[in-house]
């Protein structure tokens, strides 16, 4: 059977590299210091004594004035009630304004959710006075919440959410992929929807399901110990219950993947996250969830540059993990290499590379440490290596220890320093040399050695062919030596 590389690069029939889900969030920014706020209600809106009652005003208009655009819309308003699906209660009516062909508000819902709301009090002493000085402090307070439902004749299903309450957020959701099935309806072109925060997505659809799902089979496997992703997960097509008095019903097990049970790898980077899954039985899926842009120092505003910059960070993070599960199926790098890495060198300036000697715990670790599949996003510091290196090995790990690893490592041309930074990413050669030391560390020579133990228990010797192998060719050098002592 071939390996998931292979699988990757010649069953797959269609890339198609999108912005998928947008999540924007605006207020007003000067509505952010009491200074301004106190302005704002005075000059503005021509309060004599500006205090939180006066948002209480404002918010009792703005509800009156959604109302009495509804009323004259014809559009129903539903309230919300705790634990409700708004998107499954707002689909109906955004499916029948889709009908109608022109783009239109679908349902306008209310739902009491926490805000930070700004709160004033009279300030100690001036209780009662005619004109109180106020003192004033954000608070959280359960507020009501319009969602604006509406079908779009260019973005399809969308809605944006707000409140009447300072600093008067707004939250817009937009699809990219809605986006791109209107520009395809335009066109006449036929299409298939595989389905429905600023996320960048990858999508490769492969030539047969058995094809996309024997890349996950492998890779899982493959993967719960190399690369070391943040979290591996089966994700079941019902709910299912293990404990309680009415436990779901059978057996579940994650050595098969069938129909039903979706794959999951999600890897995180401070807010963000890389996640990569199997979709609709068909795609491999790839998504960077940008929670904060400016973890990858891109700025919060929506402009031209903001908006490219995400896009480059997205790509490039989807194409990294897809090229790196690929490079980790690749053949083992050559001798010349190998002996390159593990001998003492001097480099093409003439600096001293030290040894990375294959089976040193210290060594290991550091293999194992860098080939994350969290470094793919922004690469790795001298911190988080520190940080992945004291959960891999026994004993302590200090930030001048990172240094000494990271100098020998760049010296031996396994890692490379991004440019205008301190953050490194392993090269192609580096990958390859961490992933042989890896696999044939923690899958061939530490399992090797413990079945060839003799001191294995012979209940666990029985259930391992190559201990029972080793255990028979002991017995027979045994008797081979004793028979030519017995000889002489």
């Amino acid at each position: 059977m071939a390996d998931y590389a292979t699988l990757l690069r010649d069953h797959v029939t269609l890339t198609c590299r999108s912005v998928d889900r947008i999540f924007l969030q605006a207020y007003v920014p000067r509505l952010q210091s009491v200074g301004m706020v106190c302005q704002f209600l005075r000059w503005q809106r021509g309060y004599p004594i500006p205090s939180s009652a006066a948002f209480g005003k404002i918010g009792e208009a703005y509800t009156a004035e959604v109302h009495r655009f509804a009323k004259a819309c014809g559009i129903p308003v539903r309230r919300f009630v705790k634990g409700e699906k708004k998107e499954e209660i707002a689909r109906p009516y955004i499916e029948a304004a889709a009908a109608g062909g022109a783009g239109r508000v679908a349902l306008i819902g209310i739902a009491q959710e926490k805000a930070s709301a700004w709160r004033s009090w009279p300030a100690r002493g001036q209780r009662g006075a005619a004109h109180p000085h106020m003192e004033w402090g954000r608070q959280m307070a359960f507020v009501n919440h319009f969602y604006f439902y509406l079908w779009d004749a260019e973005w399809g299903p969308a809605f944006w959410k707000t409140n009447a309450y300072a600093p008067f957020p707004v939250w817009l959701w937009l699809n990219g992929h809605e986006w791109a099935k209107r520009q395809l309806a335009k066109a006449g072109a036929s299409y298939t929807a595989l389905d429905r925060q600023f996320e960048v997505s990858d999508t490769r659809v492969f030539d047969r399901p058995a094809a996309g799902r024997a890349f996950f089979e492998g890779l899982i496997r493959d993967h719960l110990d190399l690369g070391r992703p943040d979290q591996v997960s089966l994700v079941f097509g019902r709910k299912v219950v293990l404990a309680g008095p009415h436990p779901t019903p059978g057996t579940f097990r994650t050595k098969v993947l069938t129909k039903g049970v979706d794959p999951q790898i999600t890897c995180y980077y401070k807010s963000s996250r890389l996640k990569q899954y199997f979709k609709e039985h068909r795609a491999l899926r790839t998504e960077l969830v940008v929670c904060d842009t400016r973890d990858f120092g891109v700025g919060r505003r929506l402009n031209y540059e903001n908006w490219n910059a995400l896009r480059d960070v997205g790509e490039h993070a989807n194409q990294r993990l897809c090229d790196a599960e690929a490079a980790d199926a690749l053949p083992a790098p050559d001798v010349v290499t190998l002996n390159q890495v593990t001998r003492p060198s001097v480099t093409g300036e003439g600096q001293h590379a030290p040894a990375l000697r294959f089976g040193d715990a210290r060594v290991m670790a550091l293999m194992a440490a860098i080939t994350g599949f969290c470094h793919l996003i922004t690469g790795f510091d001298n911190h988080a290596l520190a940080q992945r290196m004291r959960s891999l090995l026994d004993e302590g790990y200090s930030s001048r220890q990172a240094t000494y690893d990271l100098r020998r490592l760049r010296r031996k041309q396994i890692i490379y320093r991004i440019e205008g930074s301190h953050r490194y990413q392993l090269t192609p050669a580096g990958r390859a040399v961490a992933v042989l030391f890896t696999k044939a560390y923690g899958r061939i020579l530490g399992p090797g050695l413990a079945a060839l133990d003799p001191q294995l228990p012979g209940d666990l010797a029985k259930h391992s062919p190559l201990a029972l192998a080793w255990k028979d060719l002991a017995r027979q050098l045994d008797r081979f030596i004793d028979h030519g002592l017995a000889a002489a």
